[in-house]
């Protein structure tokens, strides 16, 4: 690499150490003080056997991702939940994780290949081929989506439209890639020869590089950080400290000259909130670098110190403004700046019992406690930040219960019993005000003020001083007291404030409270909707809203007439308030014997700082809170002092309500995409997180389904199961409290449908509608035209009968017959009489037979007989009807068949003795055969045209059977159908 760089930063880390036992002895020039935060371990020591954290990463929807040796897992807070590897032979051991845009997790392992979290676990990226093996040092996304991955001597690596791209020395400053980060439309990589820029123009790499040789402090870039200035980032160096660059010129801007002797290699740096930068280095563990009085101000946070060798590898910020540390000692620690408790070197601990509090203007904080007056400066290190002052009368220990100051320096001191005192820092002069001066009371609760007017709150009424600017004598201070006689309910005073539109508010013991505007007071009690007239604190927000606390009754909100009240309802855990104040961000820091709770008037909930144990003893007196001013409210208590920095309005105040999975029929659901459920898919379960990081345990869940629930339901558990839903539209709705309030809370949902079975799907109705409908229709249409084929049928069949008997009883049939007759009478007498019989039982059996819609098959053989014999008697054997027909009884025909069939012979054929008309009839593969010789007729005699179509459509209608017919050269053949009786 850079050989010379490594002499020159091992001479630094000689010069850090000497310098860092230097400031533990006390001997500095102030740029660390100590600070004490209270660190919650996340991994126990069995835990820790069983799985090392490497990375770790806050996704945006607040879930803690963490890449183990073990694998991929999320942190809610209580439990450790592993994904899966969709290949189980994929290496387990991670090393980093970054999160895409569009919320998907990746991350690298210790065998050099990509992930992606699908929804069936870890699997292989496509974007970064098997063939490649070079040692991943990082891997981040750009705004675009595309990842980017830095190795050990092989340079960067981009997937950018669909292709993989390569970029190593000289492109960039060097191979060795410690460190990717993203800021808009930039990228910038931290290598071992400086900061390199990279972004895309028009399709081109755009290249700018940053060098020692360019003024940073060091050659090796190791860790990068965004900064509150939206161009400029922080860059963090192996042994040169820290500096601040302008990205866009790529000029340094902030390099503090002591910064690099002070540090150890920067393994991360997290800006927490604008002016607070979070240091982890390996020679001091975490530091925190802030701005004080316009100068850099870097904290050692001790605690983490105290377990020998320790580092911090990994720094995150989570959505409630939590920090996380990766300890390589201690695993997973997280702490929150809402709360400090700042060392106090030099002060026994037994003798804190802080009675009184005050930051003044130049961030002082002084503080009082039964051994008398501290001097505390938050910007010095060691024993130097902390001075006594013994304030005295008559050789004895005053009780300082109150302290203000209207200039920084000057100090008023109110005591139990003694009155007030005045000490100026700069002259050393003391001033002492009691009864005998014209004090109205000796026992002073509270001080306030604003411009030469000092408020006093007493147990004698309140007293207003009007001081000119350099006291030296009484003579210097106007003294004006305010009791009953005034119009106050009482003279037990606790506290005065003065609000920004001028009026005094007074907090009385039993009489409400009271207000001083244009000369006249007005009193607010029970009359007013207090529950109780004891007021003990007062402050007030930036829109002018005045707020005050009861001794047991909660807290209230005043602006005109209108009185809001605020107690267990919203959350607050402990009625028995010693003092509450307003702090910058208009949330109200209420402080109480149970410890401190937040109120946020914009969403009407409370919540309570990070679990720490100093809170539950802390004890405070009434009133014992002074804001500083960056804003930070410092609070006194039995065990020491203690400050609360505001957490910015990002910061999330309520649960981060997510939902981690549902499942239908068992199997996971990609939820996120899939919106449509088939109706077998119709049991479904829902697991959800609130996610809590300060305090899970005591989380609540409220959710929903609508479309089924007509309620909501409150449980412990993050899981809902529905087994057996209908079809239709369902929206599946959670949220999460920490105080069993649910109103305004944001809502977690997913929308979804269960689709009907497809018999119950409308186009299958409208089908089964249509297709019932059309049959119905066809039916109808079916079932009259068979009526209207009966009908046709039984007029063909009645015409029929008509015609048959028109037939046998035409002119002709008659002429014809009669003429037979009396030729037989002549000749053959007795024939004669046969032939009358015959033609009788002929008619005869026309008659019987016409109704019938079948007859025997042998009966239809006698009718058949008759017919015979009448036309044989006419044509004699020129006509000759030959029967080949066995069992004649085991069918049916309709009547009249065979007769037609045979006159349709007759009627259509030359009959002679050179011709003579042959019909056969006999039985074939089950049909009935009617054949006569073809030899037809010239002229053809006139037709009724029903006989053989008749037969047809009888058949047809009536049995469903087709009749034959052939007209062959030779041959004429019907062919009937038999019917089995």
């Amino acid at each position: 690499m850079y050989p010379q760089s490594w002499n020159i930063n091992k001479w630094k880390g000689l010069i850090a150490l000497l310098l860092l036992i230097v400031l533990q002895l006390g001997g500095s020039e102030g740029l660390f003080a100590n600070h004490g935060y209270f660190y919650k371990e996340h991994q126990k020591s069995g835990e820790q056997k069983r799985f090392r954290i490497r990375a770790m990463h806050v996704t945006r929807n607040g879930l803690l991702w963490l890449a183990t040796d073990k694998g991929l897992c999320y942190y809610d807070g209580v439990n450790y939940h592993f994904t899966n590897y969709a290949d189980s032979t994929a290496g387990k051991p991670l090393q980093n994780i970054c999160e895409s845009p569009d919320g998907k997790i990746y991350v690298s392992d210790l065998r050099n290949q990509i992930f992606l979290l699908g929804s069936k676990g870890l699997e292989k990226a496509v974007i970064w081929p098997d063939t490649l093996h070079p040692k991943i040092t990082d891997i981040a996304f750009d705004r675009h989506g595309h990842l980017w991955v830095g190795t050990a001597g092989d340079g960067a690596y981009v997937w950018h439209d669909a292709e993989l791209m390569h970029f190593a020395m000289p492109a960039i400053s060097d191979n060795y890639i410690n460190d990717i980060h993203s800021v808009g439309e930039y990228i910038f990589l931290g290598t071992d020869n400086g900061l390199t820029r990279m972004r895309w123009v028009d399709g081109e790499m755009q290249v700018a590089i940053l060098r020692y040789e360019d003024g940073l402090p060091d050659y090796i870039v190791s860790s990068i950080a965004s900064s509150s200035d939206s161009q400029k980032i922080w860059l963090g160096f192996q042994a040169g400290g820290i500096c601040e660059v302008d990205w866009m010129q790529m000029k340094i801007m902030t390099l503090d000259s002591v910064s690099s002797l002070l540090f150890g290699e920067i393994n991360d740096m997290l800006e927490y909130e604008p002016g607070v930068l979070w240091i982890a280095d390996d020679a001091n563990g975490l530091i925190e670098r802030s701005e004080y009085h316009s100068r850099p101000l870097y904290r050692v946070i001790r605690p983490i110190m105290k377990n020998t060798g320790q580092r911090i590898l990994d720094l995150e910020k989570d959505g409630e403004c939590n920090l996380w540390l990766l300890s390589s000692e201690k695993g997973l620690l997280s702490t929150n700046r809402q709360i400090t408790v700042p060392e106090l070197p030099g002060v026994d601990e037994k003798s804190l019992e802080i009675t009184a509090v005050h930051a003044d203007a130049d961030g002082i904080i002084w503080y009082a406690n039964h051994e008398g007056l501290y001097r505390y400066d938050p910007g010095v290190s060691g024993e130097e930040s902390i001075r006594f002052i013994g304030i005295s009368h008559a050789d004895r220990k005053e009780l300082i219960i109150s302290i203000y100051s209207l200039e920084p320096g000057k100090l008023w001191l109110g005591t139990f019993g003694s009155g007030l005192y005045y000490y100026d820092e700069q002259s050393g002069r003391v001033l002492h005000i009691s009864e005998k001066d014209g004090l109205i009371n000796n026992n002073i609760l509270s001080i306030t003020g604003r411009g030469n007017e000092l408020w006093l709150a007493t147990l004698g009424g309140a007293e207003r001083l009007i001081v000119n600017n350099q006291v030296k004598s009484l003579e210097d201070i106007r003294l004006k007291g305010y009791t009953t006689r005034h119009g106050l309910g009482t003279n037990y005073i606790y506290q005065v404030h003065v609000a920004r539109d001028g009026s005094k508010w007074f907090a009385t013991d039993g009489k409400g409270i009271s207000c001083l505007k244009n000369g006249e007071i007005v009193t607010f009690d029970e009359r007013n909707g207090l529950n109780s007239n004891a007021i003990v604190s007062i402050t007030e927000d930036s829109r002018g809203r005045i707020w005050f606390a009861s001794s047991e009754a909660g807290i209230y909100s005043i602006r005109g007439d209108t009185i809001k009240k605020y107690d267990r309802s919203c959350g607050i855990r402990d009625l028995h308030i010693t003092s509450i104040t307003a702090d910058k961000y208009d949330r109200i820091v209420i402080v109480h014997e149970s410890g401190i709770d937040i109120l946020d008037p914009k969403i009407n909930h409370v919540t309570f700082p990070v679990e720490n144990p100093f809170l539950t003893s802390l004890k405070s007196d009434l009133n014992n809170r002074s804001v500083d001013p960056y804003g930070n409210i410092w609070i006194g208590g039995k065990d020491g002092l203690l400050y609360y920095a505001p957490a910015l309005p990002s910061c999330r105040e309520v649960p981060a309500t997510i939902l981690l999975e549902v499942n239908a029929m068992l199997q996971p659901l990609s939820f996120r995409e899939v919106k449509v459920l088939p109706y077998s898919k119709n049991h479904l379960s829902f697991e959800f997180k609130g996610l809590w990081y300060k305090n899970p345990e005591k989380v609540r869940y409220q959710y929903k389904l609508e479309g089924f629930d007509l309620e909501w339901h409150v449980t412990a558990d993050n899981a809902a199961i529905y087994p057996s839903l209908h079809p239709g539209r369902y929206i599946f709705k959670v949220r999460s409290s920490i105080d069993g309030n649910f109103k305004n809370l944001p809502i977690e949902g997913y929308s979804f449908r269960i689709a009907p079975p497809f018999w119950q799907t409308p186009w299958f109705i409208i089908g089964l509608l249509l297709f019932i409908i059309g049959s119905i229709y066809s039916y109808v249409r079916f079932r009259e035209q068979r009526l209207k084929a009966i009908e046709h049928l039984e007029k063909e069949k009645i015409d029929f009968q008509l015609q048959t008997l028109r037939s046998q009883v035409n002119p002709h049939f008659l002429f014809n017959s009669f003429n037979t007759l009396l030729n037989m009478i002549d000749v053959d007498q007795k024939g004669a009489s046969d032939y009358v019989q015959r033609l009788s039982d002929f008619f005869r059996n026309i008659l019987t037979y016409k109704e019938k819609e079948l007859i025997l098959l042998s009966e239809e053989l006698k009718i058949l007989d008759d017919y015979y014999y009448l036309q044989e008697k006419r044509f004699g054997s020129n006509f000759h009807i030959e029967l080949k027909i066995q069992n004649p009884e085991q069918y049916c025909i309709p009547p009249m068949t065979l007769q037609l069939l045979v006159e349709n012979a007759l009627k259509h054929n030359i009959i002679s003795a050179s011709k003579p008309l042959k019909v056969e009839i006999y039985i074939e593969d089950d049909r009935l055969i009617v054949r006569n010789n073809l030899q037809l007729k010239r002229k053809v005699e006139q037709s009724t045209r029903i006989g053989l179509s008749n037969i047809v459509n009888r058949y047809r209608m009536l049995f469903d059977m087709e009749v034959e017919v052939y007209s062959g050269k030779d041959y004429f053949t019907v062919k009937l159908p038999l019917i089995k009786c």
